[in-house]
């Protein structure tokens, strides 16, 4: 059955064993939710920047579940980064996208076209380390770059062209060495959240003010946006407790809806259709596995749930995107000694997956997003760079 209850707003976790186990991570903490970050006219201060078009492969179309052709790769494999680096975050913006990535400690923040030419690259501020896990968001008036610096978790704000707009600033300090922040774009601001000690540790931040709010207890949060609000899934309980999504409207109670016989690692969380898709590591067997459910928070249902990675070979780190009325989940899978980054294609009901295709291999920790019929997907080849491919699926 579907646990419905009336109180929650930003949860507790820990993290993700297959993440962490391949990079390191270490430690606990409570979700954190607040308002932030909007882009302010300060003082500029430009780092460095670079250019320069990469070439576009227009590899031949793959097939669809029935046999035929179904979605076609037109940008494959191209260059975002100069360096190695490290667990990219992909977002629209404009007619393209903003990318950002760790390189070593440096945060990145790059302005990509649609077909992968970088038209801006950069430094953003400095990470601890892995654990940094950037990502960067669009508000009404530029962007936001997020990531943690150790137990510090660190915003700055860019303009539209990814001019640096004053310096880093401190979200929060938590009491974890792994905060995993997690954001989604309202309006001017964000709405985020990120763990701390299973302590009640959350906050409200307008600019640089800082209000207390409230928590609970849980790992590996997930936010978007929509529906006149936001909303935040993760996994209740402990570093595998089952998935509960749940509105984040303010820092009221809300209610929220319980997924079943999850045993969830929580990765992925997108408002789309009048539904919330989200996307887990489930660990209830010996071997992670990636789901994906529709949930309606207005009746408290759990409309459609399949397994996206049904083999037997480990799967990790989904991401959704929609685009053309479809539901996509990129993940990365070791189906062979190598993993590989896929990404399946599914109607918005979840009742037929329409497309599987792999991206890359040797590659992890992918990153989509949708656009017309289009779905983009960053990811880092393992010791490598942070590439870029997108499908049409017309």
């Amino acid at each position: 059955m579907v646990t419905k209850n009336t109180r929650l707003r930003i949860a507790t976790r820990r993290r993700s064993t297959s993440l962490h186990r391949s990079l390191g991570f270490t430690g606990v903490g409570t979700v954190i939710a607040f308002a932030c970050c909007s882009a302010a006219n300060e003082g500029v201060e430009t780092l460095t920047g670079a250019g320069g078009k990469e070439p576009v492969s227009t590899s031949g179309p793959a097939v669809g579940a029935g046999g035929g052709p179904a979605c076609v790769p037109i940008v494959d494999g191209v260059p975002l980064s100069q360096g190695d680096g490290l667990v990219p975050h992909l977002t629209r913006h404009g007619a393209g996208f903003a990318a950002a990535w760790l390189e070593g400690k440096k945060v990145l923040v790059a302005l990509v076209s649609a077909t992968g030419d970088v038209h801006r690259r950069v430094v953003v501020g400095n990470a601890g380390g892995a654990a940094g896990m950037p990502s960067v968001h669009v508000t009404n008036d530029g962007l936001v770059a997020l990531w943690s610096d150790g137990a510090d978790v660190m915003a700055r704000r860019l303009a539209t062209d990814g001019t640096p707009v004053g310096a880093p600033f401190v979200v929060a300090t938590t009491t974890s060495l792994e905060p995993r922040p997690a954001a989604a774009s309202l309006d001017d601001k964000l709405a985020v959240a990120w763990m701390s000690n299973p302590e009640t540790v959350a906050v409200t931040v307008a600019q640089t003010s800082v209000a207390p709010a409230s928590s609970a207890t849980g790992w590996f949060p997930a936010v978007t946006s929509g529906a006149g609000g936001a909303s935040i899934a993760w996994s209740y309980g402990g570093r595998t407790g089952p998935v509960r999504v749940a509105a984040l409207d303010g820092m009221g109670s809300s209610d929220f809806v319980q997924l079943p016989n999850s045993q969830a690692l929580v990765k992925s969380l997108l408002y789309a259709g009048g539904a919330h898709y989200v996307s887990w590591e489930d660990v209830a067997t010996s071997t992670e596995q990636v789901h994906l459910a529709r949930v309606d928070l207005t009746n408290g249902l759990v409309s459609a749930r399949v397994t996206v990675a049904p083999t037997d070979a480990s799967a990790n780190w989904p991401s959704i995107a929609v685009a053309g009325g479809r539901v996509a989940v990129a993940y990365y899978q070791f189906r062979s000694n190598a993993p590989e980054v896929l990404l399946a294609v599914f109607d918005s009901s979840l009742g037929q997956q329409e497309f599987e295709h792999t991206l890359a291999t040797n590659a992890r920790f992918p990153s989509a997003v949708g656009f017309e019929d289009r779905f983009a997907v960053a990811y880092n080849r393992n010791g490598g760079r942070i590439e870029l491919s997108v499908v049409d699926c017309p």
